[in-house]
């Protein structure tokens, strides 16, 4: 006797009244079909169109199929999401890091790892040719999830600097290119290699708005440079960007098609390593006994019979309750925020750059006006140099702290003293006009290229589900899997299906050729991303004033007081006098002496001001080539409020600042200081 399946849906009431073991929605099991004899299969057309008959097994079968792609799917989501994060990250968050080399070089290569493994366990066990459709289209719709939400809504990030890439072009010729060849291999060297050639041109329609040539501040830059420079990021990275280097530059205009067959070769490769990795990972689920004779996977339960008791019951309505909970916790949020400079390490804000000088041109200012800061910053070593008057526009109303910055190469962001601002007017009425060098209008940097990065991907959502749906509209998990155990997988895959999958693979293939001619036609004057560098001279720099060494450095942790000795040997012409350590944007003046008040801005935050100032001992000018030791102490509870103070517990337990001397006429002279701290716990 052998073990036949039947998948026609037509139902036989002589057959029923015969007591065969042939129900709506599955498979006659083995016990049945040895009752039964010999039964001829049908598979016809009306078993796969996905109409199904009012039965309770068929509803709990595709109810069960429903719930368990939902699940899936969210999972997929998150996990590869997760993913893309922690490996492509910056490329794919920013156009201005959507390069020529490294932007299409590694972000397929990791892009194709989830769809590979997955791709196993559907394409294995169930025969769906749907796994990096899936996997793409669920991280498509994450990341729009993401980018609105955590980078618009939270962070106030304009779109045209946030929008991501898509990717299921390459995603759908994979899953084509598995249903047409049935083969593991073969997808991954022609659909690995097909994944990779099709990201650049895939996505070129939505950047090449963003690399029209334009001026600024006598540089070449492109539209997404500017963007990148206009809003910048207060949590950059400690490195500053990855772009366009390496020998591949030698290519000229042709170093993406050279980035794009590397990537694809190394993605044939990542492909065979994750189609092993969901091998290895993959297990094969058994339903219960009472499910699976209520579902109608056993011969011993009647068909249309009632589920007995204690059998699990499947309710929809809880499902998607549940799911409406976990999406409204995950969208919903209450508004915060911190002052992040104080949660950097003190050796960080001691040591590496001091700001001086800061001035803001004001504290209110209405959409679209301008607020100037300008003011110098010290690198600490020997030379100041200045910053450059920074013009900033009211763009979101509200009331924000605002900070001069510095992203510093494995150190990360390094901000100056702060001021609050506040914004009025309406956000709707901003906008940031820029002419390009080919004399394109932007009305606003905002919304520049959006349209077409909303079209292009809505596209491709479209025809992403389209593929899915299908394969969705018949049954999914439970009878193809029991259909392929019974050897009946050439009835899985029809020639339609096959047909269908040629016209779609040349439809893609068109269309993104398609896509890209119009872009280039569209755009016919772009260059590439910028990665040079603006130099800023630096001030000149004055022969120093005064030799100085630390002696004795300590923090008196009782008094909150960093008490401090030095030798000090005036250099200069005229009898100078010490009356400001400043360290950490905090300012220590000696109120005592009238020049170092002079230059305080009432502006100032008074935060980073205190009352106590600084005690010097002795406080009295130090005369030309004379020699002193002098003590002052800069004692205030700011160094705690501040956050200061873990420089106790540093591997490197040293201090830095700078020292401010006035001379008879009021003109001020800078002095490093910097060494070891040691704290003392008792007076």
């Amino acid at each position: 006797m052998r073990c036949l399946a039947s998948l026609t849906l037509e139902e036989n009431q002589a057959e029923r009244t015969q007591n065969t073991a042939i129900t709506k929605v599955a498979i006659a099991s083995s016990e049945s079909a040895a009752n039964q004899g010999d039964s001829v299969m049908s598979v016809t057309g009306t078993a796969w169109r996905g109409v199904w008959p009012a039965s309770p097994a068929a509803r709990v079968s595709r109810t069960f199929d429903f719930l368990v792609a939902a699940a899936i799917f969210i999972v997929l989501v998150a996990a590869y999401h997760i993913h893309v994060e922690l490996t492509i990250g910056d490329w794919d968050f920013w156009v201005d890091w959507k390069d020529r080399e490294y932007w299409p070089t590694f972000t397929p290569v990791l892009l194709i790892t989830f769809p590979a493994a997955v791709q196993y366990v559907l394409w294995t066990y169930f025969r769906l040719p749907i796994g990096a459709t899936l996997c793409c289209l669920g991280l498509v719709i994450g990341e729009w999830i993401v980018r609105v939400h955590g980078f618009h809504i939270w962070a106030w990030f304009p779109y045209s600097l946030i929008w991501p890439a898509t990717m299921l072009p390459g995603a759908i010729a994979l899953d084509l290119v598995l249903l047409l060849s049935g083969n593991f291999i073969m997808t991954g060297i022609l659909g690995g290699m097909l994944f990779a050639l099709l990201f650049y041109p895939g996505n070129w329609p939505m950047l090449a708005a963003y690399r029209l040539p334009l001026e600024h501040i006598g540089s070449l830059l492109t539209v997404g440079d500017l963007i990148g420079y206009v809003y910048p990021r207060s949590s950059m990275p400690e490195y500053l960007r990855i772009i366009e280097r390496g020998t591949l530059r030698t290519f000229g205009g042709h170093s993406a098609v050279v980035s794009a067959f590397f990537s694809g070769f190394m993605c044939i490769l990542t492909y065979f390593v994750w189609w092993y990795i969901g091998k290895m990972l993959a297990t094969t689920a058994f339903v219960p006994s009472k499910i699976g004779k209520w579902m109608g996977l056993s011969g011993k339960t009647e068909p249309g019979s009632a589920p007995t008791a204690g059998s699990p019951v499947v309710r929809p309505a809880t499902a998607v309750l549940g799911f409406a909970v976990l999406l409204t916790s995950a969208l919903y949020s209450m508004p915060t925020q911190a002052h992040g400079e104080r949660n950097q390490e003190p050796f960080l804000r001691m040591r590496t750059v001091h700001w001086y000088d800061m001035k803001f041109s004001g504290t209110k200012a209405a959409v679209n006006d301008e607020l100037t800061i300008t003011g110098k910053f010290r690198i600490f070593e020997d030379w100041p140099e200045i910053l450059p008057k920074l013009v900033v526009k009211g763009r979101i109303p509200g009331r924000w702290h605002i900070h001069p910055m510095l992203n510093v190469s494995k150190a990360g962001p390094l901000p100056g003293p702060g001021e609050w601002i506040e914004v009025t007017g309406n956000f709707n009425d901003f906008r940031q006009p820029v002419t390009t060098l080919d004399g394109t209008q932007i009305p606003n940097l905002e919304n520049w290229g959006l349209g077409t990065v909303i079209s292009w991907h809505a596209l491709w959502i479209v025809l992403a589900i389209l593929w899915l749906l299908w394969w969705i509209r018949r049954p999914l998990l439970l009878p193809r899997y029991m259909a392929l155990k019974a050897g009946r997988d050439d009835a899985l895959i029809t020639r339609q299906d096959r047909m269908v999958a040629v016209a779609s693979l040349a439809g893609i293939i068109v269309l993104v050729s398609g896509g890209f001619l119009w872009a280039e036609s569209q755009y016919p004057n772009t260059v590439p991303l910028q990665a040079g560098r603006v130099r800023v001279s630096p001030l000149p720099t004055p022969p120093p004033a005064v030799d100085l060494k630390v002696t004795k450095a300590n923090y008196d942790v009782p008094g909150r007081a960093m008490r401090i000795t030095i030798e000090v040997t005036n250099k200069y012409s005229k009898p100078l006098q010490l009356g400001e350590f400043t360290s950490a944007n905090l300012r220590f003046v000696d109120h005592s002496l009238a020049a170092a008040n002079a230059h305080v801005d009432p502006d100032y935050p008074k935060d980073l001001l205190p009352k106590s100032g600084l005690q010097v001992e002795p406080d009295v000018p130090l005369q030309p080539g004379e020699t002193r030791t002098v003590k002052f102490v800069a004692a205030d509870v700011a160094w705690e409020a501040e956050r200061l103070t873990s420089l106790m517990r540093d591997p490197d337990s040293s201090f830095g600042g700078l020292l401010f001397f006035y001379d008879s006429d009021g003109e001020r002279h800078i002095a490093n200081v910097y060494g070891t701290i040691v704290p003392t716990f008792v007076h």
